[in-house]
């Protein structure tokens, strides 16, 4: 038996769900996760905020060329298998009311923030914002 006594990795990614009414702005992203300006957890949230809108897709497009999507499954089956039932409820109502409704991943090997948040999970749900960020692979 070999036994690995160097540094051994593993990579995490992390799938989410946002509905905004236009798109995800920056100031009602810091106020739902309540950061105030003088917090010394600012830059942090403002980096995932930046991971976020640099990985936004249209839900229905990153559904159908998801790794995680199995062969014949809707997109609403996908919802329901992979997020809690509210998101899927979200997710129906904001299309019928015209809001946008994003998905995307984040990493773990792509920068500290993101390593930092594929081990954590949260879900905010506000006025004029819905993340779902319960889904992760680590």
């Amino acid at each position: 038996m070999k036994i690995k006594m160097d540094f051994v990795t593993n990579s995490s990614s992390t799938c989410f769900v946002i509905i905004v009414d236009e798109e995800l702005k920056f100031d009602e992203f810091i106020n739902v996760i309540g950061i105030k300006n003088d917090s010394s957890f600012r830059d942090i949230y403002e980096s995932l905020f930046y991971a976020f809108k640099d990985n936004l897709e249209p839900a229905r497009e990153f559904i159908n060329t998801c790794r995680w999507r199995q062969d014949g499954e809707s997109v609403e089956d996908f919802i329901s298998r992979m997020y809690p039932p509210k998101t899927l409820e979200k997710f129906k109502e904001a299309e019928q009311k015209g809001k946008k409704v994003f998905m995307g991943w984040l990493s773990s090997e792509n920068n500290v923030i993101e390593s930092f948040f594929c081990t954590d999970y949260f879900i905010i749900d506000s006025k004029n914002i819905y993340i779902d960020y319960s889904v992760d692979g680590w």
